[in-house]
């Protein structure tokens, strides 16, 4: 087991770069998954959010209870800071962003909303364009479009701008449904989006990682070295093989313990199909890369690979963006990738599409095809390349006899 041993060397040097995608990956996938299967509490993080990061200066010049109503609301919803009313100071607030827009509710501001009339009656300046501006303006404007519906039902501006702060304020109680009825207790939605995510770490961590392991070891030297020893080709092989199975089971079997702490104790149900689907696409990860390293001899190339397999799948597959959302020209083109099929499978487990086990058990045996195909397409390339190898050394041998 010489070559098993020494891979394992070269892989200690690169398992760094693995350790930092699973930390990354489970430093934004368990949070993610934890908001999902509670939507309350991810509305109340956005809420906090806002109030925190969006601040605001008000100047009122009317000082009237309509435009205290107007006050009270924005305070509601964002930071409210205090500013010298001065232009010098306004200007440098905004230019180093101490606040994102500073207000003045002008003078006659509640005779005008009396009379309907919302256009003038506020200025406000802002440095930058940004999604916090957007935001405060899309509740500005919500805002007196509700005070408009109210007065024109009769009611007086001051009772107008109170309902429209009660009703603009007023929390929705969100509830995450399935279309199917189909929902498992023993795979609900939020745990399953972080199987959905593994998706996309997987390929990154086993590519970035491994392929540069393989071509180390699949350097001229190192197999013309390998070539005149006794070993056996076929044995070196077998070896190098070996060692890539235990890297990516290792991978596999750390995110599958993760989510099992994620979980609450040991997989039940539906989950342990989840579980057989993960491990069907890290295979199909490994086949990928031992693919990759039979023709790429470049780092930056294999980085630049790794970028446009994982990225491109997540985003044309549906790890990223629900495949409910993607254009029927998309959809057609990923289903000759394997992360589609994946998806499709973890939909289904999740109750996304309605359960059923033939069609499962097609998902999963098109993703393992693609492990087949790669691995009959590395052995080809392998092939040519150890005939290549063979023949360079039946050259060189003539040119020294000669």
């Amino acid at each position: 087991m010489q070559i098993f041993k020494v891979f394992m060397k070269v892989l200690k040097k690169r398992i760094r770069f693995a350790m930092l995608y699973v930390g990354i990956f489970l430093g934004i996938a368990i949070p993610m998954s934890l908001n999902s299967s509670n939507p309350g509490s991810t509305k109340e993080m956005f809420a906090k959010e806002s109030k925190s990061h969006i601040g605001i200066c008000i100047f009122d010049e009317d000082n009237t209870p309509e435009s205290r109503e107007f006050t009270s609301y924005l305070a509601e919803k964002y930071t409210i800071k205090e500013l010298k009313n001065d232009d010098e100071v306004i200007m440098d607030s905004l230019f180093y962003i101490a606040v994102d827009r500073v207000i003045n509710i002008n003078e006659g501001f509640a005779d005008r909303l009396a009379k309907g009339e919302t256009d003038g009656i506020i200025d406000s300046r802002h440095m930058h364009e940004s999604y916090n501006t957007m935001l405060l303006e899309q509740d500005i404007n919500s805002y007196f479009s509700s005070v408009s519906a109210f007065i024109a039902g009769g009611e007086d501006a001051l009772s107008a701008s109170q309902s429209a702060k009660e009703a603009l304020l007023e929390d929705a109680d969100v509830n995450v449904i399935s279309f199917t009825g189909d929902e498992n207790e023993d795979y609900p939605h939020g745990f399953a989006s972080y199987y959905r995510y593994m998706a996309y770490i997987l390929i990154a961590a086993v590519v970035g990682t491994l392929c540069p392991v393989l071509m180390a070891m699949n350097r001229k030297e190192l197999r013309f070295r390998t070539n005149c020893s006794s070993l056996d080709s076929s044995s070196y092989t077998k070896q190098v093989l070996l060692g890539s199975a235990v890297f990516v089971i290792g991978v596999w079997l750390v995110f599958v313990i993760a989510g099992m702490i994620l979980y609450g104790g040991v997989y039940n149900g539906r989950a342990w199909l989840a579980v057989l689907n993960s491990f069907i696409y890290a295979m199909v990860a490994g086949s990928i890369t031992v693919f990759l390293s039979t023709f790429v001899s470049n780092m930056d190339i294999v980085n630049f690979i790794n970028q446009v397999i994982s990225l491109g799948m997540s985003f044309m597959c549906g790890v990223f963006v629900e495949q409910e959302l993607l254009g029927a020209g998309v959809i057609a083109a990923a289903r000759f990738m394997p992360a589609f099929w994946y998806i499709k499978a973890n939909m289904m487990l999740d109750g996304t599409e309605v359960f059923n086990s033939t069609k499962l058990a097609q998902y999963l045996l098109i993703e393992a095809s693609f492990a087949v195909v790669m691995a009959l397409l590395t052995i080809v390339m392998s092939k040519a390349r150890y005939n290549s190898t063979a023949l360079q050394k039946k050259a060189a041998v003539a040119a020294v006899k000669g």
